[in-house]
């Protein structure tokens, strides 16, 4: 994927190769996709209490005052819930593994105000860095009969947010926020039809219920709307659906799970309803990039309980844009993550709701997703049916260019030299070679590196001869020699 853009390395910027921006070539390489490791649960249900389901639809947000990760989640008791009283459950962490739920006293319930619910509190919330009113500093949606309802936070309660217009969607949608650009970005759902009922589910929907986000070609879609400052937002935009490729492999996929016995299995199969559309996911910003990791919703049969929908599954992919509107599907649709195998003890066997953004943690993104057991009532089921499961990934770690015995090279674009150190992300093993050249022009190079060799997360270039400081101002190239090597990205600083 080339784009018409000028080449540039913003100091401290890492450059990925999850696209073909700034490679003028590549010779003897190939792109791995990388799956998320998984970790297990972190935050589970309390069932006993009337808890049976948790969803994470936000990343937990890093308090440098407090010292702890605050995070509000899906979870609201059977019992509010039947009460019309709405809560997210609120927890805290000194290292991201380990949960607490400090009391809150905001609700009564079962008696008793000692619990973490936030009243009024909602599950699909952001950070905001630059909102000079502290009291607003956390930012979200609660959702009222296909629309949202913009809501803030002092980080301990919850109010409306006045003056912020009602934006359409459906069931799931998420919000993140944009560091380079200034702008947060509300990830839509459409009217969430299952993908087998194409046209609205009233036969006599009014063109309002028309005119919200509508259904994609395939079922649900993923749309977009932005905003500089929570309040004045972009008319929503449909920006990501499943395509025709996508069905042809959804019964590939779908044959390949339904056969496999090991697996936890929808409770229906009718082949008439095999289809694959955009259940879940969120945009987000990394270093020069947007990315998304869409749960690729796979059916498999009509609901038996809720004939309007349908049973599946889900495998989480990973997809990338430079503008928010073309979006590249990596790894050629492979997927990131997938349902556990059934004796794994996982909580992820079956709906596999993918995280929003990564917290980066030293040299690791940690990845917080949703996993559950089942989807619709399942004979014999577990009362402790989902949890809050996390999965991590080496930083820069989503793809890398390879090189086995053969020598590969990768030469980037022209770009305008930066003084300062040049480092890599690259793991060259005990076998692999690693060395890097400055080029300006045709002839020989201006600088040589010494080489590089082992797993190195921030490995600084050493230059044998020349150097980026010596070249700063000019117009050079970098051309980097791999062998046995997998490499991840490269940044000036």
């Amino acid at each position: 994927m080339r784009h018409d853009l000028t080449f540039e390395i913003p100091t401290g910027q890492r450059q990925l190769f999850l696209d073909d921006h700034g490679i003028e070539t590549l010779e003897n390489l190939r792109r791995t996709l990388h799956p998320l490791c998984k970790k297990g649960a972190v935050i589970r249900p309390d069932w006993t209490i009337g808890v049976d389901m948790l969803q994470a639809h936000a990343t937990p947000h890093w308090d440098s005052e407090a010292k702890r990760f605050k995070f509000w989640i899906y979870e609201c008791p059977n019992e509010l819930w039947e009460k019309k009283i709405n809560v997210a459950g609120y927890y805290e962490s000194e290292d991201g593994l380990h949960w607490t739920k400090p009391v809150l006293r905001q609700v009564e319930y079962r008696g008793s105000m000692e619990n973490h619910f936030a009243l009024g509190g909602t599950a699909y919330w952001v950070y905001d860095p630059i909102d000079p009113d502290r009291s607003l500093r956390f930012k979200g949606f609660q959702h009222y009969h296909d629309y949202l309802e913009a809501v803030g936070s002092d980080g301990v309660a919850w109010k409306k947010l006045e003056g912020v217009p009602r934006i359409p969607s459906w069931d799931e949608y998420k919000v993140t926020f944009d560091p380079v650009q200034k702008r947060f970005m509300a990830k839509l759902k459409d009217a969430g039809h299952a993908a087998t009922y194409k046209g609205p589910k009233k036969k006599d929907a009014t063109a309002h219920e028309k005119a919200r986000p509508g259904t994609g070609t395939f079922g649900r879609s993923a749309w977009l709307a932005t905003s500089p400052d929570f309040r004045d937002w972009t008319e929503p935009t449909l920006v990501f659906e499943t395509d025709e490729r996508d069905q042809e492999m959804a019964r590939g996929v779908i044959e390949k799970h339904l056969v496999n016995p090991t697996l936890q299995q929808p409770i229906r199969n009718e082949p008439e309803h095999y289809n694959a559309d955009v259940y879940h996911n969120a945009f987000f910003r990394y270093e020069g990039l947007y990315l998304s990791l869409p749960s690729i919703y796979y059916s498999v049969g009509v609901s038996p309980s809720h004939p309007g929908n349908t049973v599946g599954f889900h495998q989480v992919q990973l997809i990338a844009s430079r503008d928010l509107a073309h979006w590249n599907r990596l790894g050629d649709r492979r997927p990131v993550l997938t349902p556990s195998p059934l004796d794994s003890g996982s909580y992820d066997l079956l709906q596999v709701l993918g995280p929003v953004s990564p917290v980066l943690r030293g040299d690791e993104l940690w990845f917080y997703y949703t996993g559950l057991k089942y989807r619709d009532r399942h004979p014999n089921e577990d009362p402790d049916r989902s949890a809050i499961c996390l999965a991590t990934l080496r930083r820069d770690g989503f793809m890398s260019l390879d090189a086995g015995e053969t020598s590969g090279t990768i030469t980037t674009e022209t770009f305008a030299c930066e003084s300062g150190a040049l480092f890599v992300n690259v793991d060259a093993g005990a076998r692999g070679v690693f060395t890097v050249e400055v080029l300006e022009g045709a002839g020989p190079p201006k600088a040589v590196s010494e080489p590089l060799m082992g797993d190195l997360l921030r490995g600084r270039v050493q230059w044998r001869r020349g150097s980026l400081t010596e070249l700063a101002g000019r117009r050079v190239q970098l051309r980097f020699h791999l062998q046995n090597v997998c490499f991840y990205s490269y940044w000036i600083e």
